[in-house]
This record gives structure tokens, sequence and C-alpha cells, in this order.
């Protein structure tokens, strides 16, 4: 998840999470720009979506941490969906330097 990612350095670490392999979850209270920036980076063939996210309201916050937690990514396995575990969840503050584990 990264958060103010729809301009700067936040979407810098969208894009270059997804380069990486990472599905991101792009978080910001600018729903237009988070549409954009997560659509950007599926338009490369890469993981993201969007979530609402104001990381000064508690209620917003954990709704975007669960919405991390459902978005699983699945993989084809002989013709059938297989869920796979996530094992990190790391929330970057674009612009702030912050993160968690």
């Amino acid at each position: 998840m990264v958060t103010g990612a729809t301009g700067g350095i936040g979407a810098a670490i969208a894009r270059r999470l997804a380069d990486e392999g990472a599905r991101v979850l792009v978080a910001d209270i600018d729903t237009a720009e988070g549409e954009r920036t997560a659509r950007a980076i599926r338009d490369t063939g890469k993981g993201a979506l969007f979530h609402p996210t104001d990381v000064s309201d508690e209620e917003s916050w954990a709704s975007a941490l669960e919405t991390a937690h459902r978005a699983r990514p699945e993989a084809p396995t002989g013709g059938m969906l297989r869920e796979r575990r996530v094992a990190d969840l790391w929330a970057f503050h674009g612009g702030a330097g912050h993160m968690v584990r």
C-alpha cells in the first residue's frame, strides 16, 4: 500500500514497487488521481488498485488496510485459481518517508 500515491514521490514509489513485482494498493484522498495512478500501473501489465484513503482519519486508514489484506493475488494453476498468501504489507507515505511493516 502506498499512501499519497497520486503524484510526486508517492506515485514514483507505487510505480517502482509495481515494476519490482508488487501488487500495489494506491491509497489517497484524491479519488480521480488515485484511479488514474492505479490504471496507469495496470496499463503496463502490473497489478494495482485504488482505495480512497484519508490517513488523518482512523476509520479510513483501517478500511484501506482491510482492503490491502483482502486483495490477495491469484495465480492460475491447472486451469483453476488458487489464492496465494500475502507475505508482507508495506505502507509508505509518499513524501514523508514513513514506512511500517
